[in-house]
């Protein structure tokens, strides 16, 4: 994930994903406050998702791929995945947030079914930024 969100670390504000830690991950995994999932491709971990249930929804965040193993439909493949661990505890809605300027996890949602339904100004000593939920309806 680190490696993934590197490219935002000059972002305004950098990605709050930079500021996590194996340790912090990890303890949350440990606690079961969110659970994670893991690509591999060759034996390498090439992409991860981390997820939590939150009432009637399935929400997702910290989709990442290794930026040399990009362009091979795994963010497509998670996103999928998730969708299906949603539909099968019967939940109605699978939910992220984006930044607004990242257009292209933008269109791969969008294209993936995924619409806008609120937006917020998240404000941090670093800069502002405008982050975007998005939701699809998963038809149970």
């Amino acid at each position: 994930m680190l490696i993934a969100f590197e490219e935002y670390r000059t972002a305004i504000p950098p990605s709050s994903a930079l500021e996590e830690t194996d340790e912090s991950v990890s303890k949350a995994l440990r606690e079961g406050s969110e659970s994670a999932a893991i690509l591999y491709e060759d034996d390498t971990a090439a992409a991860m998702v981390r997820f939590k249930y939150i009432g009637d929804a399935i929400y997702f965040f910290r989709l990442s791929v290794v930026p040399n193993r990009r362009r091979r439909g795994y963010a497509r493949q998670l996103v999928k995945w998730i969708e299906k661990q949603g539909i099968s505890k019967g939940l109605n809605i699978s939910r992220c947030k984006v930044r607004q300027s990242v257009q292209n996890n933008l269109v791969l949602y969008q294209d993936m079914g995924y619409e806008i339904v609120d937006t917020e100004l998240v404000v941090r000593p670093q800069g502002t930024v405008k982050a975007l939920t998005m939701e699809k309806k998963l038809g149970v």
